[in-house]
């Protein structure tokens, strides 16, 4: 089974035109759950009480913050659709493959991927929050908010793979070191049987500081 992520630049599916393209990102193993729905928006975690003894240190949102891009996202668990797509909601919004290591976790790897652009309703390009993934360099800080937590990261690679099909299997490593992938498109827009595909991956690695 495929599972894929879908969107003009990643996640989400839309029309391409012009300069943008849907972005087919398919992981590296079988038997991902596909579940018969997936809601479009993922419901807000219920308040901690005010004398719960997390409740000044809980009540910060899950979020990535890359200083060299100028954006802080929030992040949100993103489960498959029934067709195997990782349903990413708005242009704003970074996903966690909930597939993958939690943020945060002792071991494995986690996947976190969001939107490079998306073609509007009109017509129009929108850029998302990681339209310049690809300008990452080594070194580059990332701090990631999870659950109350804060975690800072520092990147040891990008890469760009050139496919539109699965991912590098290392992107799921469960036993690996603690470690993120960040997920975008790149490339260029080519035409395919079933439509304009972004034909590359982003891929930034990074590791706990």
């Amino acid at each position: 089974m495929k599972r894929v992520l879908v969107t003009t630049a990643v996640l989400v599916a839309a029309v391409a035109l012009g300069a943008a393209g849907i972005c087919l990102i398919a992981p590296p193993i079988d038997g991902y759950p596909v579940p018969a729905a997936v809601a479009t928006k993922t419901p807000a975690p219920a308040k901690p009480s005010a004398t719960s003894p997390n409740a000044t240190h809980r009540h910060r949102p899950d979020a990535i913050s890359i200083a060299a891009l100028g954006s802080t996202s929030p992040i949100v668990s993103a489960g498959v659709d029934a067709t195997g797509n990782l349903a990413v909601p708005g242009l704003d919004t970074v996903g966690w493959d909930d597939q993958t290591a939690p943020p945060g976790s002792d071991r494995g790897t986690t996947i976190l991927a969001s939107h490079s652009d998306q073609v509007q309703a009109d017509g129009t390009d929108e850029d998302g929050v990681w339209r310049h993934l690809n300008s990452l360099q080594t070194g580059d800080p990332i701090s990631v908010t999870w659950h109350g937590r804060r975690i800072d990261y520092v990147v040891q690679r990008v890469q760009i793979w050139h496919s539109i099909g699965r991912l590098p299997a290392a992107t799921v490593d469960r036993s690996s070191a603690p470690r993120i992938v960040l997920v975008s498109c790149g490339g260029q827009v080519e035409h395919y049987p079933d439509g304009w595909h972004w034909d590359a991956r982003v891929l930034v690695w990074a590791a706990p500081r």
